[in-house]
């Protein structure tokens, strides 16, 4: 008579996969979390409004030399709503590393040990390819930019003035796009060693 299995070594799996109600209660934590993160960030970024400026500035203080005859605001409340804005956008690069250092707490006991090996250097090599890209924007092709559009304007005998808000959005995307699009390779990369895409799909 064959010994039956026994009931511990029948339940052992079960012990490592996390009830439904737990998972829920992760993620509530990790929302929590990254709230609160936002709100110090944002909120610490806003005393320091007068130093962002003069960094969303610089690009136009190097064509210009005085950028302060190129830019307005239209509304009575326009200095407080630019501060708003600065904040908001200083806030989620501040923020960025803790949300995803939190966003990685929640989804690691998800990952196989190929895909949690895989995290740490493509999160480091993500952040150095964004930052390269950030760099150039702003070094670069956001001051050839504004010197082309301000020649262009005077070729068409226009006078530049331009509305701060509308500024700062320019520049906070033109750094947010180049960074992004220099993380494309790492993207096709890392889903090419999980298998995901191929070489074949690539061509298609």
């Amino acid at each position: 008579m064959t010994d039956s299995p026994e009931p511990e070594a029948q339940s052992a799996p079960s012990e490592f996969v996390k009830p439904f109600l737990e998972h829920l209660e992760d993620l509530r934590w990790m929302i929590i979390k990254m709230t609160v993160t936002l709100a110090v960030t944002m909120t610490g970024s806003f005393f320091f409004a007068t130093h962002l400026l003069a960094v969303i500035i610089w690009p136009l203080k190097r064509v210009t030399g005085d950028p302060s005859q190129f830019l307005y605001s239209l509304e009575v409340t326009g200095g407080f709503t630019l501060a708003m804005m600065l904040a908001l956008y200083a806030g989620l690069v501040l923020a960025c590393p803790f949300l995803l250092y939190f966003l990685a707490q929640f989804l690691l006991p998800a990952l196989t040990p190929k895909e949690r090996g895989m995290m740490w250097p493509v999160f480091a090599f993500g952040v150095g390819l964004f930052l390269s890209g950030v760099a150039l924007a702003y070094f670069a092709v956001i001051p050839a930019g504004l010197k082309f559009f301000l020649d262009y304007s005077k070729y068409l005998g226009i006078r530049s003035q331009w509305v701060i808000e509308n500024y700062v959005s320019f520049v906070s995307h033109m750094c947010l796009a180049f960074g992004i699009c220099f993380e494309l390779p790492l993207v096709v990369l890392a889903l090419a060693k999980l298998g995901i895409v191929t070489a074949e799909f690539l061509r298609q």
